[in-house]
């Protein structure tokens, strides 16, 4: 779920990332996003209602994408199958951090089996 809590990614073993509109009843599907394999780990970053971005993992690969565009921005690929989850932690508070106007500063966590990488 979104910051905002108007959009909710969900994937599975297909290797996509499905895109729902919480604005209405029952949830809408608005789109998707084709990744690696499938997906073992998936959240949302910089949820301000028009850019909202988002990290998914198919274990070997991390892809940062635009969730409107549905378009990769920067994929990271890893030797071998070894990315355990993905964490986003809020960073700054005060003017241009974290909080402010529904805006959120981010740094991404990447916990694998035997390292943590920021």
């Amino acid at each position: 779920v979104d910051p905002l809590e108007s959009t909710v990614l969900c994937g599975g073993r297909d290797g996509i990332v499905r895109v729902w509109s919480l604005r209405q009843h029952p949830p809408k599907l608005e789109g998707g996003h084709k990744s690696g394999g499938s997906i073992r780990s998936l959240c949302c970053l910089d949820g301000d209602g028009s850019s909202l971005k988002a990290v998914s993992s198919d274990g070997l690969q991390v892809d940062y994408w635009d969730v409107g565009r549905a378009a990769t921005i920067e994929r990271r690929a890893f030797e071998k199958r070894s990315i355990v989850d993905l964490c986003p932690v809020a960073l700054g508070y005060g003017p241009g951090g974290a909080f402010e106007a529904g805006r959120c500063a981010r740094q991404l966590v990447v916990l694998g089996e035997r390292v943590l990488s920021v």
